[in-house]
């Protein structure tokens, strides 16, 4: 009876911590990887106002370091990009140079811009240049792109817990069925 209470009590200590570890690293901290997600907002002239659309991009922090320059597009660590502008949505592949361009540049870790070239509207072509966050059109317009901080996705990491916990029930059950086969 005695062994059977100690199995009891060891699933369920091996569940808690399983579910504890999953808790526990469902924060992302930033010496690990991650898919992070940074809003931006883009202002361009149109006619004789301006015109706001605000946007995301979405980038694996695998391909950023924290020291020089980096370059990541949808080839290496660039994964979305939606920007909503004029009534209309661009994302990466909105790009006459897609899979090169869009790019995303940072500079020692941070944002420093994106380069990007779209369709504004028939006839009209956009470019988000990077460093000096402009928005140039071919209509002759300057406008401007702000971008956010960057947040991390986060994951289901309660999962693995919950795995690691069913495992050791099905182990228990298993070995509580053998034992009632033998006896």
């Amino acid at each position: 009876m005695t062994t059977s209470v100690m199995q009891k009590l060891s699933v369920a200590a091996t569940g808690a911590a399983c579910i504890a570890l999953g808790i526990a690293s469902f924060e992302v901290s930033p010496a690990q990887a991650a898919i992070l997600t940074a809003p931006f907002t883009v202002e361009v002239p149109v006619g004789t106002g301006t015109e706001t659309g605000t946007g995301t991009v979405t980038f694996d922090s695998d391909f950023v370091s924290a020291i020089g320059l980096d370059v990541v597009n949808p080839v290496e660590g660039l994964l979305s990009l939606n920007l909503n502008l004029l009534g209309n949505t661009f994302t990466e592949s909105s790009s006459a140079a897609f899979p090169i361009l869009p790019a995303l540049f940072f500079n020692d870790g941070a944002i420093a811009g994106l380069l990007f070239d779209f369709e504004l509207a028939p006839g009209t072509q956009a470019l988000l240049v990077p460093f000096t966050n402009q928005v140039f059109t071919s209509a002759g317009g300057i406008g401007s792109v702000t971008f956010g901080e960057p947040t991390a996705i986060p994951t289901p990491a309660l999962l693995p817990g919950l795995v690691g916990l069913g495992m050791s029930i099905a182990t228990l059950r298993k070995r509580q069925a053998e034992k009632a086969r033998q006896a």
